[in-house]
């Protein structure tokens, strides 16, 4: 007798619960992760628009705004003042 062939998709299956990975998962939410991920390209696109009017309404540097913003979302603005404060220190001092 001849043992039943497999199809494509069952070997795909196969090797996916081989490995400990459950597709049937990753069908189910593959399509909720786009919409995230793309959700999350139009929010940083939306940022840096804003954010570009605003350096350029304050005159301020968009990439200094940008660091600025970063430092306290992340909550490291007295990490970031101290680097500031030694950059402006070496490049106001003759070395």
């Amino acid at each position: 007798m001849n043992a039943p062939t497999m199809t494509s998709d069952e070997r795909v299956q196969l090797k996916a619960m081989a490995q400990g990975i459950n597709l049937s998962v990753l069908r189910d939410k593959i399509g909720h992760l786009e919409g995230l991920f793309n959700r999350k390209q139009e929010a940083a696109q939306d940022y840096k628009d804003a954010a570009q009017v605003v350096a350029i309404e304050a005159g301020i540097i968009p990439g200094v705004l940008n660091q600025f913003i970063a430092a306290r979302a992340t909550d490291t603005v007295s990490k970031k003042a101290r680097s500031a404060e030694q950059l402006s220190l070496l490049f106001t001092e003759e070395i």
